[in-house]
């Protein structure tokens, strides 16, 4: 499974959780055939409110990568985990 794109919507923050809540889509392409699906997922992150935009973005996709690892794909070995940005970092 080749994450090709992530996206980051709907940031809000709780201030009674003290957290953000935010939904997190990744692109995917998956199987031989190279089939695309999203994969859509709520996410937290318990950080300050004037947390840099840059940072809270990375912990929510960490949140998000964390929760993709549990898909049954990933689970059975049926498909790798790969990101987009990791298989170009280890092209170069």
């Amino acid at each position: 499974m080749l994450v090709r794109s992530i996206e980051v919507a709907d940031i809000t923050y709780e201030p009674e959780a003290t957290c953000f809540n935010a939904r997190v889509m990744f692109r995917y392409e998956t199987g031989d055939a190279r089939e695309s699906g999203t994969a859509h997922f709520h996410c937290r992150a318990e950080l300050d409110p004037g947390t840099a935009q840059g940072v809270l973005r990375e912990a929510l996709i960490a949140h998000a990568r964390r929760q993709m690892r549990w898909m049954p794909e990933i689970m059975t070995g049926a498909e790798d985990l790969v990101f987009a940005e990791d298989a170009e970092s280890l092209a170069a």
